[in-house]
């Protein structure tokens, strides 16, 4: 992967990879971690960080995940994905508090490895303010046991930072809930901003479709150095949809590029895939991720440029022009 700074390193924070899918596409009746492995490896040499959270073993195969992770130069990783309940309140408070101590043994792991700076909890997504009550009786719950792991919240619409302002620590929006004036405030505060994307936005804004053009691939990296976002989300890298049934299995049977279809039955191509598979497990990226890889390492030589003309200008070295 070349350069290792927080820059430089896979923009990828939160890219889920289901281990269900490889299996049924494999017909398996198991999948061994070592395939997941060679996938999470895969991943890593093209700039994408695995959510490992949907490993069947996950808690018992933690550390292990994990560590290949960051040592192949993962930035961040989820340690948990925390949704609350909107049950009654005693059972609200029963399951805030197993919540906790599902999270206590992979946090003590993560404390002793010294990867507590980059873990962070994926709280309930796409939250709205119907459900801010809920939400803050869980974070709270968070906070208190574990003051010091960041947790992420992702929205597309309300004003969860005037609900949930003091109990979250990252801020993930739809690129078209974005507000630079909002966000760059919080982050004066020292919140961190990341965003993502998915069925939405549409046009203008960039995306990852497969049959949009590659410049709207590669500009989703180009806008995260513009504006200062500092990680990206997307909710699937191998939601194959129907093609998981497919009789005989591509490429022998064509590729059914429409994953996702919203209410009124449109397609969106390519919507939560950025990698293909091939006969006996091999992997390949879609252009369009390779695409916006490339944009992601000329944004990390930017950050290069920046710490370099920063430090000569505080020895006096560089003038502004």
């Amino acid at each position: 992967m070349g350069l290792r700074s927080a820059e430089a390193a896979a923009p990828g924070y939160s890219f889920p990879l289901r281990p269900d899918n490889l299996r049924r596409f494999y017909k398996l009746d198991h999948l061994p971690i070592e395939i997941f492995e060679q996938w999470i490896d895969f991943c890593m040499e093209n700039r994408i960080a695995v959510n490992l959270n949907d490993w069947g073993n996950y808690a018992q195969d933690f550390e292990r995940l994990v560590a290949r992770q960051l040592d192949a130069g993962g930035s961040a990783f989820c340690m948990a994905y925390a949704n609350f309940s909107t049950g009654k309140p005693e059972e609200r408070k029963k399951h805030n508090e197993d919540m906790v101590a599902s999270i206590r043994p992979l946090y003590d792991i993560a404390k002793r490895r010294g990867w507590l700076e980059r873990a962070y909890v994926y709280l309930n997504d796409e939250v709205g303010k119907e459900q801010y009550e809920y939400a803050r009786e869980l974070y709270g719950a968070l906070k208190e046991a574990f003051p010091s792991l960041r947790l992420m919240q992702t929205f597309y619409k309300d004003d969860p930072i005037a609900g949930l302002g003091d109990l979250v620590d990252v801020w993930a929006p739809n690129t078209g809930r974005y507000k630079a004036e909002e966000f760059q405030a919080r982050q004066k505060l020292g919140d961190q901003i990341w965003w993502y994307v998915c069925c939405g936005p549409g046009k203008p804004f960039a995306n990852l479709m497969i049959n949009w053009e590659g410049t709207d691939h590669r500009m989703l990296s180009w806008q995260n150095w513009k504006l200062g976002v500092t990680g990206n989300l997307y909710w699937g890298l191998d939601w194959w949809s129907e093609n998981l049934s497919t009789e005989p299995r591509w490429p022998e049977s064509p590729w059914d590029a429409a994953s996702w279809r919203n209410d009124a039955g449109i397609a969106h191509h390519g919507d939560g895939y950025l990698l293909y598979r091939g006969r006996t497990y091999c992997r390949c990226p879609r252009c369009g991720w390779r695409i916006c890889a490339m944009g992601s390492r000329t944004t990390s030589i930017c950050g290069c440029l920046r710490r370099t003309c920063v430090g000569s200008r505080s020895r006096g070295r560089v003038k502004r022009s």
